[in-house]
Parts: C-alpha cells; structure tokens; sequence
C-alpha cells in the first residue's frame, strides 16, 4: 500500500514537472528582459499605475487617471492581485499567465483523482485544461483570473467528490471556500459557474442513499453550507462590486433599469452572445479567426460584440473578440465517447457514475444554449431571473461549457482504461492486431469506426463546399470592412484550419482504434497514455499559438515630447481627445490617443478625460456628459468645469474647426506642439515626430478652471438645475460655483474682492492635501469626482464634504489659513472577513492532509469505492 501511494505522488511530480516544463515553452519569452505578454484587460502601464499600488489597493481603488476620476472594485485577497504585490508589476506581467496554467493543471489533477480516476487519466485531463482554448485565450487576453477561477471550480468538485466518496461536511466548506476564492478571481464568472457547482451538491445528494426527500434535504443543507462559506469568503468582493458596480450604475441597479426601456436594457447585457454558427469552433479553433489583429488572414471575422442592428444602420461595432473555446478534437470524442456509454446497457461505468455523466452533459448542453444568449430564446430564462440581468454577455456561459466537457473527458479517458487498457501484453505487431481484432470486434466498436469515418467524410465534404463558397465569403467579408485582400486571406486561412482539424479527428480515430483493438506497444500500455498526450498537446498547441503575443515593454512606454510635456505635473490638468476628428488622419489620430490611454497615461500618471471602457457607467457620468457633450458649442464648458487643458487631435481643426466655429468669440485653443507618428499600432513602439508640418496636435485650452480654486459666491441648487445651469452660456463658473445637498451652509458674504488662494502640496490617488487662505467665508472646489468615501479634514478636524458643480469635490473654509484633506477610505470590513475566510480555510486544508497522513489505510478504502 505504501509502494502504491509512493507511485501515486510520483506520477503527480512527473505530472507537474512535464506541465512546468510545457508552460515555459509555451511562455519561454517571459524569461527575456525587456519583453511582456499582451494583455488587453491588464497591461503593464495599468499594473504599475498609482492606483493599484499593493498592498494600499487591498483597502480601495480609486481611478485618478480617467474622467474626474472613479472608485474602482478593491483589490481582493485573492490570487492574482497576492502574486501582484509578491512580483511586482513588471514580473506580474511577465509571469501571472504561466503561474495561472500550472495551478489550473495541478487543480484539475487533484479534481480527477478526487473522482476516482486513474493518475493517467488526470495527467491528459490536467493537459487538456491547461491548453483548452478558453482559459488559454481568455489569459493570453489579459485574463488570467478565469484560469484561477477555473481552477478553484475544479477545486470545489474535487471536494465534493461523488455519492460513493466518504465526504465529511467539512469538504463541503472547503467546497464552498474554493466557489468564494473562484467568486472573488472571476466575479460574474465565478458567479455563474457557483450555480453548476450548486447545482451538482444536490445532484451528488440525490444519488446517495435513503429516501428522495431526505436527500433533497440533505444537497439543499450541504448546498447552504457550501454557498455560506462563499459568502464568507468573497465578502469583500461581493461588497466591494455592490457599491462600485450596481449602486447607482445606468442600467444595472433595479431603480436605474427602469429608466431604460427593456429592449435597451436587453441588447446591452447581450451583446457578447455566441452565434450558432459559430459553435463550431469548439471542433475548429481558427475557422472564425483568432484575435482582431491575428496577421495572415488570422483575424477575427465572427460576430461575437456585435451591437446589435449593425446590419441595419452599421453604427457601433461590427464585432469584437479575443478569446476562442477550442476544446480539442481529441478531447470532443472522447467526451462524446463518455456520453454515449453512460447509456449503454453493459456500461463499463456504475450507475452512480454514468448519473454523473449524464449532469456533465446536462450541463454542457444548457451552458451552451444560454451562450447563445440573444440568438437563441433560451437565455430569457435566466435573464429574468432577479438581479440577473446585472450579468453582462450570455458567452461567459462558455466557461461552465468548458469544464463539463473536462469532466466528461475524463470520464471517457477512465472508461476506456477500464475496458480496454488494465490488461493485456505487447501484441505482435500492428498490422496483426488489427487484421485479428475486426471480426470479433464487438457492435458497438465497429459502430464507432464506422461512425468515425462517417464524420471524417462529412468534414471532408463540408471542408469542399467550404472551399467552393469563396466568392460569397469574400463578398460578406468585404461588406463588412475586409478589404478583398484580406478577405481572401481569411478564407484560405479558415479552409487551412478545417484542414488541420480533420486530420486530428483521424488521428484521434486511429487512437481510439489502437485502444479498442488491444494494441499495445512494445513499451506497454504507457504508449498508449503518452501518444494520447501528444495528440493533445500538438493539437491544441497549435491551435493556441495565435493567442501568445508579446512585446518589449522598454520600446513600448518609451516617452517622447508629448507625453513629457503631459506628465508635467499631471494632477493641475487633464487631456482629452478632440472627438471632431473623421477621414484617415483621424482613424490615425484615434489609434494613437487610444493606445496613449490604455498604457502611456497609466504608465506615466497623466490624467485624461477619457475612459479607457466604462461598460457600467454611473449614472452621473450619463447625465453630466451627455448634458454638456450634447453639442459642439458645449465642448468647451466641458473642457473648462473638468480642468481640461489639452485636446489631442488635429492640427487642421485648430482654427478652422476649434477657433472659427466652436469658439469664435474668444478663440481660446492654440497649438501647442505640431507632431506626426510612425510605426505600428498594437504592441510595436510608436514613433513621435515633432513638426511644423504634423498633422496631429496638442492643443492647448487656454481657460480651464483651475484644479482648485477658492470661491466667495455660492449657490445652493438640485441636480437638475445643477446641469442646467452649468450648461448655460450666461453662467460664469469663474465667479460662483454651485452646490448640492450643504447643511448648514452659510449665505455667501457678497463680497468681490476678497483675497484668496489656494496650492496643491500633496497629490496622490486616494490623498490629496492643499494649504488656502482666504480673508472671507468661501468654498473650496477641487475640481475632482466626489464620492461620499472621500473623507475631509479642515486644519485636522473632520468636516462635511460638499458635492460642488454637480459632481467635483468641495469644503467650506471659514476666514483663515488652512491645512485641507481630502482621503478616500471606503470601507473594509469585508477584506478582514475574507482574511479571516482564508486563514480557516487554510487550516482546515492543513487539518485534513494532517489527518490523511494519519490514517493511510481509511484513504486508501476511500480511494477504492470512490467514483461509485
């Protein structure tokens, strides 16, 4: 028994050693100096930014950098945002995807075997996790929270474990623990795969013994169980997104969603819908394209993030995606294998087992139909559920799609082991075994050669047709903003990817005619697991390389005179781009500024008007916008009240457009710097060049409001007049400045010329300090986004804050010279319960590797009825 527990924890080591050794192959540029993996929802100038500097960002986040600035969700006690403040940002970009892959790997090992499952089987299924498309793409993407999120899941069903594994209440907390850190990793996502997890409490509960209601009772009490301790977990995450992501957000709080109308409402939470055509790239990773900019006819050409009725009127997004679900073909049969024959009448599986299989394909099934999301009816369902419309994009249901297939592979891996791989020698040679084994095959193996065949020959139909339909593709494609070169690029591209998976589905059908057969190698039945893993790993190997885009960080957030001349003291300005830009200057000037706001700006502290994606928007950000940029002749009240004094546009609408139309009275805007680029948009450097003769500029606004300023003229008014008055050319709000919801607010001393002043001496994210004085009772304005978490303090005493000019932060100041602070300090209590979560959670995890050390031989009865 001991020899046999020591074989065990040596396949895991050789398991994690040949993940590891995979991993830095695939990620082996990490080790380079200079060079960083793409990530598009967390680069580097956004991980290095001051906002969420570690371990400060544990206790609030606030985005100083875009618009006025925001609160962000705090940095959980979780995974990835520990091994940000363990590596730092630089390592962090370097190193967090591949660190998520061999956790996802070592997670889905330990769920197999916790099923029962056969050491091997778990290795090709820990292989097949890490290389699925969906986490692979998902991280390359910049979202390695959904591998460790994954991974946790995989964590909480190897926990509870099936009917037959003796699982004591606390692997049901340690289930639930591992559904809160999955919750906390992956928010919404996690969310949605906690309801799979829930969902299979009570199934595993059913199974066992006794009566249906007494089961019932028991998966609902062990369901309780496992969603409190999530709860208790993730308290601070799910704190933390109430307040920053549904409290008074358009369109997602329940009050706010009244004031849409539902198709609105509808057509943004499912904008990200998968197409049902393209549920094929499950079996074909390329055939829809890979990522936007995939080079060689690699470019995305699907409709996922399509707004909806762009067909009609062609505004908004044709589409949008960066990330594929690839399973594998390998990994599709023999989860398809599984499928069938848990309900065959000689099963190789036992009835709890084949019960199992059958969840896992309930699972997969509903998960894809709900993925469909506005292109099938069955989301509605969901959707209508309470609070549930806050979940946006019916395709993150793709992801509980992706581990019930895993699930059902490894199913099929152990199925097959059992009936054909336990016994049996080396047979005589290949040619013999198969001209021996076919006509005693049993039915149901021919059925599958047969079957097998059929689908290679319906691919290879399909790949014909497919490849005769190129004018018709080439014309859609060109419809839709393809050029025809490009066009053409994609169809080859998509023929050569249908290709290569139909000669993987014919390997995988010569493998599974080797296992059934009898076949074994000279070396034994070892060839068969590893030529298995080999097909796994070519297969989806290829298929993920597209997904790996690196860049040299150096070259990339080099500065030049723009961005120098922007992070000159970034907290007394901001900058916008000028959105009057149209033609092929202003598609250059958008891709310019973008790639500014999303990295230099970070990277260098420069503050900007602009968002970089605001999918939930407060609903004062709405109405203030939209109030002041609902025309052109606004722009500039805009740029005054939001301390904007520079625009990024072009050098021709300085005074043609800027100076003559928009501002033709007092003419306010000036080039700054005249400038061109060179180079490539996306991860290569851009060049600046400045000259007289650039067709961009900065532009500089010469009438801004100060950052802060000191104001003796005040009045006290409702939002709405609020707006009103801010957006009317008759006010002035160089001289009064308008204030909401004061108590106790003296009138305003009338007086003109009082003396007044005011300097920032400490400008940081969440701390902001200034020094003024002033010989009358004034307001300050600090012309950033209030927040009722920002705390006040005057000459070191609290004091109320004051919501001024609709949305900036304010303070009353009696007569005097004054220490002024403003500190932004949400609330934490939910990061210490989710401290404290952990630590439980990691004792009981220590307790109960403690007590299998203790008890080798209850272990080792677990492990021989587990998987009933």
């Amino acid at each position: 028994m001991s020899g046999k527990n020591n074989a065990q924890k040596s396949a895991f080591y050789i398991f994690l050693g040949l993940i590891v050794v995979l991993v830095c192959l695939f990620f082996y540029k990490s080790f380079a100096p200079g060079q960083t993996l793409f990530s598009n929802d967390g680069p580097l100038g956004i991980v290095a930014s001051e906002a969420l500097e570690m371990p400060d960002a544990f206790f609030g986040i606030w985005q100083h950098l875009n618009w006025v600035g925001k609160p962000e969700t705090n940095a959980a006690p979780n995974i990835s945002w520990t091994l940000l403040w363990v590596l730092g940002p630089v390592l962090y970009s370097k190193f967090l995807v591949p660190i998520s892959f061999i956790f996802l790997g070592v997670c889905a090992w330990i769920c197999i075997r916790r099923l029962g499952m056969n050491p091997w089987v778990a290795g090709l299924v820990g292989l097949a996790a890490i290389l699925n498309s969906d986490s692979f793409s998902n991280a390359c993407w910049g979202l390695a929270s959904l591998t460790l999120t994954i991974s946790c899941v995989l964590l909480a069903i190897g926990a509870i474990g099936t009917a037959k594994t003796k699982t004591g209440w606390i692997n049901y907390v340690l289930a639930g623990f591992a559904v809160g850190m999955a919750v906390m990793e992956g928010f919404d996502k996690g969310a949605i795969l906690s309801l799979f997890v829930a969902a299979y409490v009570v199934w595993v509960s059913m199974q066992g013994e006794g009566k249906p209601g007494s089961r019932l009772l028991l998966g609902i009490g062990r369901t309780a169980v496992v969603a409190v301790c999530a709860a208790f977990l993730s308290a601070h995450t799910i704190l933390t997104l109430i307040s920053t992501q549904i409290e008074g957000v358009e369109g997602v709080s329940e009050t706010t969603q009244t004031e849409q109308t539902s198709q609105e409402q509808w057509n943004w939470a499912t904008q990200w819908s998968l197409p049902k055509a393209e549920a094929l790239r499950l079996v074909v990773p390329g055939l829809f394209g890979y990522r936007m900019d995939t080079p060689d006819g690699g470019a995305y050409w699907g409709t996922v993030g399509q707004t909806p009725g762009w067909q009609q009127h062609h505004r908004g997004t044709p589409r949008f995606s960066g990330s594929g679900f690839y399973a594998g073909v390998f990994t599709v049969i023999i989860a398809l294998w599984a499928a069938i024959n848990s309900f065959g009448k000689t099963s190789v599986y036992s009835a709890g087992e084949r019960n199992l299989i059958r969840f896992w394909i309930c699972a997969f099934v509903i998960a894809l139909l709900f993925a469909f999301g506005r292109h099938a009816p069955f989301y509605r369902l969901f959707y209508e559920l309470p609070f549930f419309s806050t979940i946006r994009n019916p395709i993150k249901f793709i992801h509980p799609m992706t581990v019930s297939m895993l699930l059902l592979f490894g199913y099929g891996l152990e199925g097959l082991r059992r009936r054909y791989l336990e016994t049996g020698n080396a047979s005589e040679g290949l040619s013999n075994t198969l001209r021996n084994w076919w006509p005693t095959a049993k039915p149901q193996e021919k059925r599958w050669v047969l079957g097998l065949c059929v689908a290679i020959g319906f691919a290879l139909l399909g790949l014909l047709v497919y490849a005769s339909a190129g004018t018709e593709l080439i014309r859609y494609l060109s419809s839709t903003g393809f050029s025809e070169t490009a066009a053409r690029e994609i169809h080859a591209f998509s023929l050569m990817e249908i290709g290569w998976s139909i000669l993987f589905l014919a390997l995988t059908a010569f493998w599974l005619v080797l296992v059934m057969s009898g076949y074994r190698p000279a070396g034994g039945k070892i060839w068969i697991f590893v030529f298995a893993g080999i097909l796994i790993t070519a297969d989806l190997a290829r298929a993920n390389t597209p997904w790996i885009v690196y860049y040299n960080y150096k070259d990339k957030y080099a500065s030049n005179e723009i961005l120098d001349t922007l992070r000159q003291e970034p907290f007394k300005h901001r900058v916008a781009m000028l959105p009057l830009s149209g033609g092929q200057a202003g598609q250059l000037l958008s891709g310019v500024y973008q790639q500014w706001l999303q990295h230099h700006f970070q990277y260098y502290g420069i503050q900007s008007l602009d968002v970089i994606q605001m999918p939930r928007a407060p609903k004062e950000y709405n109405a203030f916008m939209g109030k002041l940029m609902s025309g052109a002749e606004r722009l500039p009240r805009l740029w005054k009240l939001t301390n904007t004094r520079y625009l990024i546009g072009l050098k021709a609408h300085v005074d043609m457009l800027l100076n003559q139309r928009i501002d033709p009275l007092k003419k306010r805007f000036s080039t700054h710097t005249a400038f061109g680029v060179s180079g490539v948009r996306g991860s290569e450097r851009l060049s600046v060049n400045v000259t007289e003769d650039g067709p961009l500029a900065l532009i500089e606004f010469n009438d801004p409001l100060p950052r802060a300023a000191v104001y003796t003229d005040w009045r006290v008014v409702n939002d709405a007049t609020a707006l009103e008055t801010l957006a009317d050319p008759a006010f002035n709000p160089d001289n009064t400045v308008l204030v909401a919801d004061a108590n106790n607010l003296p009138t305003p001393p009338g007086v003109t010329n009082a003396e007044s002043s005011v300097q920032i001496t400490s400008y940081e994210s969440k701390k902001i300090t200034l020094t003024a004085t002033n010989s009358a009772p004034s307001i300050l304005l600090l012309n950033d986004n209030f927040d009722p978490d920002w705390n006040l303090t005057v000459d070191g005493e609290p004091a109320e804050a004051l919501r001024c000019n609709y949305l900036m932060r304010g303070a009353f100041l009696d007569p005097g010279e004054h220490q002024i602070s403003f500190e932004y300090a949400p609330p934490v209590r939910g990061f210490y319960v989710s401290v404290i979560a952990i630590v439980i959670a990691l004792g009981l995890i220590g307790l109960t590797a403690f007590s299998s050390r203790r008890n080798p031989v209850n272990q080792q009865r677990k492990r021989k009825h587990a998987g009933g």
